[in-house]
């Protein structure tokens, strides 16, 4: 999904945020679903991306924008952070920690 997503942003000139927010919000209400929106009452798994090692971009909207595929940090699922490195997509240039 995030490749598909870095090519209609980069290749069909849709803004990166746009290109993401098809892909989830819309897809969700589409279906009727409680998800894919961040909002109070909202169901919410997020995934929390960044550029690339590597990439030319500064965040995971421009890796987007320009193609690339971001890298994945975490997945925060019940609000349990569930990894800190993806075993699918790049890593990411800033690490990632987390405080309680």
């Amino acid at each position: 999904m995030l490749r598909a997503v870095s090519w209609v942003a980069s290749l069909g000139g849709v803004d990166a945020a746009l290109a993401v927010s098809a892909a989830t919000g819309n897809v969700a209400a589409l279906h009727g679903l409680n998800v894919g929106v961040i909002a109070v009452g909202r169901e919410a798994d997020l995934l929390v991306m960044d550029a690339p090692l590597g990439s030319q971009a500064g965040d995971a909207l421009g890796a987007l924008a320009i193609g690339d595929t971001p890298a994945v940090v975490t997945a925060i699922i019940d609000g349990i952070p569930r990894f800190t490195k993806s075993r699918n997509t790049p890593p990411a240039v800033r690490p990632v920690s987390f405080s309680s």
